[in-house]
């Protein structure tokens, strides 16, 4: 398990991930914190927790260093309120116009219409783009994990 462990540490998939600020806050550092409070009020004799690899850095100095209070905790826990911000009155009006116009006119209708073919088009090369990129990132990374497990583990089994 030891191999596992140290392998799955060397390999960090959201560590150069480019990750605007609020968006590192919200998925690795509060996960964090909530994790590691979480596996420190668990009780028993041993505790298990199944946690991604971005996470066991984050969840390892919570611990050392002690979790966060419960304040803390319930304000990671609380999905702030929507508020109305200025640019959402403009979308709406946006998609008004283009609704109106599509209605109103032929030619706008056959724009909106290439237009929306175009766009399908280039979603599916971007997921398919996606899917190969990730395919090459699952076999490095069972690459990787396989170079990194020792021989000697292999002869205790």
């Amino acid at each position: 398990l030891g191999w596992a462990v140290d392998a799955q540490s060397a390999l960090d998939p959201l560590k150069d991930m480019p990750m605007s600020a609020s968006m590192r806050q919200v998925l690795v550092f509060e996960r964090d914190q909530i994790m590691s409070a979480a596996l420190e009020r668990a009780q028993g004799p041993v505790v298990v927790g199944v946690v991604g690899a971005a996470h066991i850095p984050g969840i390892e100095e919570a611990l050392r260093r002690g979790v966060a209070d419960e304040e803390d905790l319930d304000r990671f826990r609380t999905i702030p309120a929507w508020t109305p911000r200025p640019w959402h009155g403009m979308a709406t009006l946006a998609a008004g116009g283009l609704a109106l116009g599509s209605y109103r006119s032929r030619e706008f209708r056959r724009a909106l219409g290439v237009s929306v073919v175009g766009l399908s088009a280039g979603s599916v090369w971007l997921l398919s783009e996606i899917r190969d990129k990730l395919r090459f990132f699952e076999e490095s990374q069972r690459g990787i994990a396989s170079t990194l497990q020792p021989s000697s583990m292999a002869n205790e089994s």
